[in-house]
């Protein structure tokens, strides 16, 4: 979202509180109201890279707040001169995610139990599954959508809104150019041209919904908010050995880590050798913040240990995996196990085996 507005305009306090929400998006309520909107239609190729971008974009996305507040300026503005005020200006950003594009962000299938008769059961089907019950039959049939039809619906993953004023001569502002095209930044990258004119005249149905920005937030980590508990029959999210407690007096220790109602905690166990290999839980449920290492994970995916980077001079060094992030951590023998950030997060588009196509 970029804007440019007097540095007086600031909220006002009204009777309508959902106005002054900074959680939801800026088009549900107050409603982006601009000259120029264009939607653009987005697959992801990549669920990592697509975590990445949505990082980058959530703090772009407009909030009802923002949007309330310039609404309300300019409808005062425009009042006051007769005409649309020049000197407030603003493109909005929104986005919106089909239920396949839910799933490439969080690996998972979301929502998995939902019943067929509620709105998230039909939010699930999407538009073709339901298009003889809706009325979609003979020339309406999606066979003859230019988008989300049979043979596409799958391959939106997400709707990018950008709204924008009406500029002196026909097309939006710099980000749209007036031959119906966008420029859009990628990071680290030159602007890319996005035509538009192509959906002028295309007929579809897609079902995508505008996440609240703590969902956004939280979708650029590879899950739902309320899908955080971990999966029956999966009660583990990964396993960290004690590099100097391994096959020590018969037993082998290890700390294992598990989300439970949303939160990811480690216990201590330790397995003993030979043919039983007994489990002892050792150390009951702690949060992984008492890890300085981890500071500032919510959830960890996997650690992986350096292969010779291990026991080295008392030190063994891992890459650390989560939310479509990763560092580098080390930890030392001994009793008390000190342990210590070697490098901090980076993104793991970094890695060219996580990335690369088959």
């Amino acid at each position: 979202m970029t804007t440019q507005t007097p540095t007086s305009l600031t909220p006002a306090k009204t009777d309508l509180p959902l106005r002054e929400n900074d959680d939801i998006q800026g088009d549900v309520i107050a409603g982006f109201k601009k000259d120029q909107m264009v939607l653009l239609f987005l697959k992801f190729e990549d669920g990592i890279r697509a975590r990445s971008w949505l990082q980058r974009l959530t703090p772009r996305i407009a909030t009802t707040r923002q949007v309330a507040t310039f609404n309300k300026a300019f409808s005062d503005a425009r009042q006051r001169s007769g005409g649309d005020p020049t000197g407030l200006k603003a493109t909005w950003l929104g986005i919106s995610f089909t239920y396949q594009g839910l799933w490439k962000l969080t690996d998972r299938k979301p929502y998995p139990d939902a019943p067929k008769n509620t709105t998230l059961g039909a939010f699930q089907q999407g538009p073709v599954e339901r298009a003889a019950d809706l009325g979609d039959t003979g020339q309406n049939h999606p066979s003859r959508w230019v988008f989300g039809n049979n043979k596409s619906e799958d391959r939106i993953h997400a709707v990018l809104t950008i709204a924008a004023p009406r500029a002196k001569e026909p097309g939006p502002d710099a980000m749209v150019g007036q031959a119906g095209t966008i420029v859009w930044d990628q990071d680290g990258s030159k602007p890319v041209m996005l035509s538009y004119q192509q959906f002028v005249r295309t007929e579809g149905a897609v079902y995508a919904f505008s996440p609240s920005v703590t969902t956004l937030r939280a979708l650029g980590e590879g899950r739902l908010p309320d899908q955080d508990q971990t999966e029956p029959g999966q009660p583990v999210d990964t396993f960290l050995p004690y590099p100097d407690m391994q096959r020590k007096n018969g037993k082998s220790w290890f700390w294992l880590f598990h989300t439970i109602n949303g939160d990811q905690l480690y216990r201590v166990i330790s397995i003993a050798d030979g043919t039983q290999h007994t489990d002892v839980l050792e150390v009951p449920d702690t949060r992984i913040s008492d890890f300085s290492c981890f500071s500032g994970i919510n959830r960890i995916s996997c650690i992986l240990a350096m292969p010779d980077r291990q026991r080295v001079d008392g030190v063994s060094t891992y890459w650390v995996f989560h939310q479509g992030r990763y560092r580098i951590v080390s930890i030392a023998d001994g009793s008390a196990h000190e342990d210590r950030i070697v490098v901090p997060d980076r993104s793991v588009t970094l890695w060219n085996s996580l990335t690369q196509e088959q």
